[in-house]
């Protein structure tokens, strides 16, 4: 299964696509593959051990990385700048091994101890790509907080904001990110925050890093989750001068641009607009005078 999921890597992503679901209609490849635990794997000349009891170590052996349109778009929108690259909520690496050739520096930040571990080593085994792992959760201020972890095979899941009935929950060191400017050494150009519900928090903590540098932001948006901390409202309060633009999928047919497209034809941003969606992959918080046209 591991020397069929390299040949599949090297396909085109509709290619790939349509051999995954031909694949799955013989065997549940997502199955054989959670019988494996770590596994190294090349891709894009890089090296990558990932969990494969884990949903997001799954999904990057298959693809080499996971969310592949949407890193097309941060790609697109969000490395022009260069400087230095902030991967918060980093997991085992996939936006920064991703992103990194596009920065002078990422700094990748990742709470959860078993979590760093594969983020660091991945690190490591990439030096070329000048990515500095931190051991840390980031938010408005100093101090800890309580994290449950996810231990049903989903590690993105866990965070400091969802208890999880059944897991124990471990309190670990947070830090506003401004406490950690000595070490962009650059301008920041872009963020990425991926936090399951603390994104807001993270941003009050680079208030003084946002200001000055205005850099691009691009977050994971439960709606529903954020509406109880102010929604949009409290987002577009925290970030005066920007815009806020979420994916759509620009064709002949829709040329306005189409937000709930099938992620694989998403190739554009949009304002955000109502009526909302529950969930955005990815949300981008683009100031006015870099707005896209």
């Amino acid at each position: 299964m591991l020397l069929l999921m390299r040949l599949l890597r090297q396909l085109p992503l509709t290619l790939r696509r349509g051999a995954f679901r031909a694949l799955n209609i013989l065997v549940d490849v997502d199955a054989r593959l959670a019988r494996h635990e770590r596994e190294q794997y090349r891709y894009r000349d890089l090296n990558i051990t990932v969990d494969l009891r884990d949903q997001l170590g799954r999904g990057m052996i298959a693809d080499g990385f996971t969310e592949t349109p949407f890193l097309r778009l941060a790609e697109r929108f969000c490395t022009a700048r260069g400087g230095c690259f902030l991967d918060i909520g980093a997991n085992l690496g996939n936006y920064s091994l991703a992103l990194a050739p596009h920065f002078q520096k990422t700094l990748a930040f990742e709470a959860n101890p078993a979590t760093y571990e594969l983020l660091s080593q991945n690190a490591r085994a990439n030096p070329q790509l000048r990515i500095t792992p931190v051991a840390i959760g980031l938010s408005s201020e100093a101090g800890t907080l309580e994290f449950y972890p996810n231990d049903a095979g989903n590690s993105g899941a866990s965070g400091f904001e969802k208890p999880r009935a059944g897991s124990t929950p471990v309190r670990l060191e947070v830090a506003p990110g401004d406490a950690f400017a000595g070490q962009f050494e650059a301008r920041v150009g872009a963020i990425k925050i991926d936090v399951e519900g603390h994104e807001l928090e993270v941003i009050r903590g680079l208030k003084t890093t946002i200001a000055r540098d205005r850099p691009i932001i691009f977050m994971e948006w439960l709606t529903t989750t954020m509406q109880e901390k102010g929604g949009f409202e409290a987002l577009n309060a925290l970030l005066p001068g920007y815009d806020l633009l979420v994916p759509c999928a620009r064709t002949r047919r829709h040329p306005e641009g189409k937000t709930n497209a099938p992620r694989h034809r998403l190739n554009d941003l949009i304002a955000l607009a109502p009526p909302y969606r529950d969930k955005y992959n990815l949300l981008f918080c683009v100031p006015r005078a870099d707005h896209p046209e």
